[in-house]
């Protein structure tokens, strides 16, 4: 019996540690982008903080939108589409049409250098 209840606090202490690294790497990669954003184009720790903001509600967006639509692939990527579009929109009025150019063209810049990483690992 105490190898039981062993195995199972060991089941449940693995499930709660898994759990809280998936939430923390939202937060991580919200953290990531907005530090690159940073760099790339100058900014100021206030416009900083709102692109931070910004990132973290779009990463739970999409995360709740791919959670309630599983199953229908075709809604699931017409809502990603409505999320990425309000978020380039805010993203606009935060940073300005200028700056905003200089971020997709960033992006699009190093896309291949990110996907080229990826299959290393």
């Amino acid at each position: 019996m105490k190898h039981i209840l062993t195995i199972l606090f060991a089941v449940v202490l693995t499930v709660t540690v898994s759990a809280q690294e998936k939430k923390k790497g939202n937060s991580d990669k919200a953290k990531k982008v907005t530090t690159e954003m940073t760099e790339v184009l100058s900014l100021d720790e206030a416009t900083s903080a709102k692109i931070y903001v910004l990132q973290q509600k779009k990463i739970e967006s999409i995360k709740t939108a791919t959670s309630e639509n599983k199953d229908d692939k075709e809604v699931l990527k017409a809502k990603k589409k409505g999320i990425n579009d309000d978020f380039r929109a805010e993203m606009t009025a935060i940073i300005g049409k200028d700056k905003m150019k200089t971020w997709s063209a960033h992006v699009k810049a190093n896309k291949g250098n990110k996907e080229k990483k990826n299959k290393k690992q």
